[in-house]
């Protein structure tokens, strides 16, 4: 498993975080965009840095553990949903004339593409 450094490295990777608590050898996993809030605010992004950050919420220690957790993969059902959503969205804005719809639809086909999840399984090219 590679070394990360910061909380981006990790959500970069595809990971969340896994905090385990030296304490109470509590684990609890968060989703590692919260580096998003710890920019916001100024504060550093090193792992270091981020530990006495994360109190435990069962003994309220403050040094804990932090390393990469696999986020669940995404169901088919999950994916279903998430379509019909953006489909019923973009209906719905279609329907109050903006034009721009179509534009946001292509720019998310295009880097659906170039990430390589387009199209998506059992439709063909």
């Amino acid at each position: 498993m590679p070394r990360y450094r910061t909380l981006k490295e990790i959500d970069d990777a595809g990971h969340d975080l896994r905090l385990w608590c030296y304490r109470c050898q509590r684990a609890a996993v968060i989703g590692s965009i919260i580096w998003q809030h710890f920019e916001s605010r100024g504060l550093s992004l090193a792992i270091a840095d981020a530990t006495p950050r994360f109190p435990c919420r069962q003994c309220g220690a403050r040094d804990c553990l932090i390393l990469p957790a696999s986020r669940p993969p995404i169901s088919d059902r999950d994916a279903t949903e998430l379509v019909a959503g953006f489909f019923h969205a973009m209906r719905s804005a279609s329907k109050k004339r903006d034009y721009g719809s179509d534009r946001i639809a292509r720019a998310l086909i295009d880097r659906a593409r170039r990430d390589g999840h387009w199209p998506p399984p059992g439709r063909k090219k």
